[in-house]
């Protein structure tokens, strides 16, 4: 048994068996004013398509059933044309797992950037911190230099609680 067939036959009912498959071809090719692609196939075209279904069975927010066909003749010695064979595989669950492959790797690559982002947060707030030790260091000594009664000594105190807030926001 054919998988893709019997969802195909699924999908259509009886009338895609023997001959439904090109009466379908068929009846498209006539309403958009072409030669059906059996009709082409017949005269000695290779037809390679995709085309798509949509099961009766199936719900209206359910997607139609995918299918890729390729119509090739079959010659005779005389390079006639006697046969023409038909193969249909159906690609719907292909497809979709292609479309849940693309979502992942979308997901991937914006949890990798975050990663990503995050480190270089980590790289900064430590370089910012070191920075910021620097600054405490020499705060400090400068304090131990001015008196009590120093007019920079309010300054430097104010340098000191700056300098201590940015590294309360640095290690958060």
């Amino acid at each position: 048994s054919n998988d893709a067939h019997d969802a195909f036959v699924d999908a259509l009912g009886e009338a895609a068996g023997i001959g439904g498959i090109n009466a379908l071809s068929d009846l498209r090719s006539e309403r958009a004013g072409h030669r059906s692609p059996f009709q082409r196939a017949s005269g000695g075209a290779v037809l390679d398509y995709a085309f798509s279904v949509h099961d009766p069975a199936a719900t209206a927010s359910e997607e139609p059933l995918q299918f890729h066909r390729l119509l090739m003749p079959a010659f005779d010695e005389q390079q006639k044309v006697v046969a023409v064979i038909s193969v249909i595989i159906e690609l719907s669950e292909w497809l979709r797992a292609e479309r849940d492959k693309a979502r992942l790797q979308a997901e991937l690559l914006q949890s990798q950037k975050t990663e990503g982002l995050g480190l270089l947060a980590g790289s900064i707030a430590h370089d910012f911190n070191n920075l910021l030790v620097g600054m405490l260091g020499n705060v400090s000594l400068l304090l131990e230099e001015l008196t009590e009664t120093s007019p920079l000594r309010h300054l430097a105190h104010a340098i000191e609680l700056a300098a201590q807030r940015a590294a309360d926001v640095a290690r958060q």
